[in-house]
């Protein structure tokens, strides 16, 4: 297994610095409104304000980043981007049609409150990309591999942005099932974060288990750390909104049957973790503390 680089180092600090920030801002209800009020220059709180809106996404990314290092410390970069890519693309598909079909999860729709979102062709274009990156995944990833990948996505997003105003300005056709933005993009990294943390941090525990009771352990865990985030994103943030009152008892099952199935097909096989990696435990358990925290303190 890989020795932390100090790449590894950088991330980990920074996301623990963000955790950290989250945490003070949840404990003492600090929101614009707060910041409004104390005694600093307005470029100073309109820099705050902004890192107040997009401060969770920002963690997620960070989560992310520091989940796929430990991935590829476990597994190769090669299986690593290739788990990463299989979540992504899935998460991003039944998300999306989620939006539209109501299924598996329930009727739902996300607001503007998780940051920038992609629309459903685009999101189309990025799961082809990641079937046709996992099927070709290399180790010696280069930064002009990268550049590729954001180009082609920019050029989606420009081809999208010209054919809904030609639609609506000169054919006068609603584009909304196409071109509309519907999923934050936090969102399919959001399943990487849980699920993949939840997976090492399993096979920290029982290393080389059973596949498939591998798997029913995992999403059980990530279930129950979607049943204590769901109101904390749905009530108090509304980053989506639910057509029911009540959090419909599908999504749990929902969560549960498909991280069985992304553990059993996708994951690496078990194998023995001959050392111990403290940021998935970190991760997982500072995000459940964030989680709960802030809602105890707005009783949600």
């Amino acid at each position: 297994m890989k020795p932390w680089h100090s790449s590894d180092r950088a991330l980990f600090a920074l996301y623990g610095l963000w955790i950290a920030i989250g945490l003070g801002v949840g404990a003492f209800h600090i929101d614009d409104q707060t910041v409004a009020t104390w005694p600093l220059p307005a470029f100073l709180i309109g820099f705050i304000g902004i890192c107040l809106r997009f401060g969770d996404p920002v963690l997620i990314v960070l989560a992310a980043l520091n989940t796929h290092a430990v991935l590829v410390r476990f597994w190769g970069r090669r299986s690593a981007r290739r788990w990463l890519y299989a979540v992504l693309a899935s998460s991003a598909l039944i998300e999306t049609v989620g939006t539209f079909t109501g299924l598996p999860f329930g009727h739902y729709s996300y607001t503007e409150n998780f940051g920038p979102r992609v629309s459903p062709l685009l999101v189309i274009t990025l799961i082809l990309l990641c079937v046709s990156a996992a099927y070709n995944a290399k180790d010696d990833w280069t930064l002009l591999d990268a550049i590729r990948w954001l180009a082609i996505c920019v050029l989606v997003k420009i081809a999208a942005f010209l054919g809904e105003l030609f639609c609506t300005r000169v054919l006068h056709i609603s584009t909304a099932g196409v071109f509309f933005p519907v999923l934050p993009l936090a969102i399919p990294l959001a399943w990487y974060v849980l699920i993949g943390n939840a997976l090492v941090l399993w096979r920290s525990i029982l290393p080389g288990f059973i596949a498939p009771l591998e798997a029913a352990a995992v999403a059980t865990l990530v279930t129950g750390i979607d049943w204590v985030m769901e109101p904390f994103a749905s009530k108090l943030k509304v980053y989506w909104l639910w057509s029911d009152p009540a959090i419909p008892l599908r999504n749990y099952i929902s969560w549960w049957v498909i991280t069985f199935l992304l553990t059993v097909c996708f994951a690496k096989s078990p194998g023995h973790q001959d050392r111990f990696d403290p940021r998935p435990p970190v991760v997982l358990g500072t995000m459940l503390v964030l989680f709960v925290l802030t809602r105890w303190t707005y009783g949600v």
